[in-house]
């Protein structure tokens, strides 16, 4: 067996004779120099480069496909693939280091499973969070108790959910070690998490007091009349609805149905890194259609508050493609929108100032304090599941439950 064929057995992108008919049709080969591999032009702005990799016993094609969005970049990617497969051989790998596998199984099997943004957080979380406390150990001898000591000691400075967040790229990485046969065993058998401890300091939520002075705030005009913040009525909207900022930024005029009050939720603005150099920014943004949960696509009913906020939005930004476009018509960034509200909670005597998504949090509480049960909220919230629900806000629950049995003392 060759070690392309070794090294990739688990990991590949398929292509049946079928689908290589189609592709003949669909694509233009261009000439290539000889050995460089299958390199096709798929239209104006889209290359791919295929490697093959063998046959599977029933006498398929394996094919891995790279793409790309120029003849060069696809190459590049096809070099790099092709060294990562020499430099991954069972001879080789006992040379590694920990974070060098870790790079290549975030490269090779994550980036092109995960979306941006995932793989922006996945690849923060080891960058930042592994690399400079375990990157350095060899990969074939990481043992269980060096795993259990460094999560423990992550443990007294992370929350809980960044250290089940190392937990679970380093579970996945060592599995992957293991199906390949680099390591007979992962080291993450047997490894516990500390148990969450959520407070309310966790999941911030305003007072009713503080609600009226966000919202006088918010809606405040100068001595000229012209409106304090332009999108003040959008930090309405949010405590009325609940809705994610990421949802509220793509959310476009053809999304709301005034005669109905009604908002369809259908995808995402997200922050994810700019990897080839986008007008020289860091990050950009792009709209997702898969908003975070398959029950995020949701229909949100207007309460009146929200239906008089996207009113007013809509005298702002009526003549634009997104509700809560910036004055260029184009969507508003993650912090562009939430720089306002901290300046709004700093000029209601507000302290410390938090994230718009509190309000998404607020929301929350209001409905439960008001009886709402779990399943309803968790419905208009988007959650996957109930379980996150409760688990996110037992600490309401827990008072909603110790307000009720005062009432049972008092009859």
């Amino acid at each position: 067996m060759g070690s392309l064929d070794f090294i990739f057995n688990y990991q590949y992108n398929e292509i049946t004779t079928q689908e290589d008919c189609f592709m003949e049709k669909s694509v233009t080969q261009t000439k290539r120099e000889y050995g460089s591999g299958g390199i096709y032009q798929i239209n104006d702005n889209k290359w791919v480069a295929r490697i093959s990799l063998g046959k599977y016993p029933d006498g398929r094609r394996k094919v891995k496909a790279l793409y790309g969005n120029s003849e060069s970049e696809v190459k590049r990617k096809m070099k790099a693939y092709k060294n990562d497969a020499k430099s991954f051989t069972p001879a080789e790998v006992k040379k590694k280091s920990l974070e060098e596998f870790m790079r290549y199984w975030l490269e090779g099997t994550k980036k092109n499973t995960l979306k941006s943004s995932s793989y922006d957080r996945l690849e923060n979380t080891c960058v930042h969070q592994i690399f400079p406390y375990l990157g350095w150990m060899p990969l074939t001898s990481i043992t269980p108790d060096e795993i259990q000591m460094f999560i423990n000691e992550r443990s007294d400075e992370l929350s809980y959910s960044s250290v089940k967040k190392v937990y679970e790229a380093l579970n996945a990485a060592f599995r992957l070690a293991v199906d390949r046969q680099y390591i007979p065993r992962t080291p993450m058998v047997g490894i516990t998490l500390p148990k969450p401890d959520r407070n309310q300091s966790d999941i911030y939520f305003f007072q009713e007091e503080q609600i009226k002075k966000i919202k006088a705030e918010a809606l405040s005009l100068y001595s000229t009349g012209k409106p304090r913040y332009r999108l003040g009525y959008a930090y309405i909207l949010l405590l009325n609805t609940g809705m994610r900022i990421g949802e509220a930024l793509a959310l476009e005029w053809s999304d709301i149905n005034f005669e109905k009050r009604t908002i369809s939720i259908t995808k995402t603005l997200t922050q994810v890194k700019s990897r080839d150099g986008s007008e020289g920014k860091n990050y950009i943004s792009v709209i997702e259609n898969t908003p975070k949960t398959k029950n995020s696509i949701r229909v949100i009913s207007m309460n009146d508050n929200a239906y008089e906020a996207l009113r007013k939005l809509q005298e702002i930004n009526g003549k634009y493609k997104y509700v809560l476009a910036n004055t260029k018509g184009e969507t508003t960034s993650h912090r562009t929108f939430d720089k306002p509200f901290r300046t709004i909670q700093k000029n209601c005597g507000i302290s410390p100032q938090v994230g718009v998504h509190s309000l998404r949090h607020t929301f929350a509480s209001i409905l439960f304090k008001n009886g709402v049960d779990v399943k309803t909220v968790s419905t208009l919230l988007g959650h996957s599941g109930t379980a996150i629900t409760y688990n996110t806000y037992i600490h309401i629950i827990n008072e909603q439950q110790a307000e009720a049995l005062k009432i049972v003392d008092n009859i």
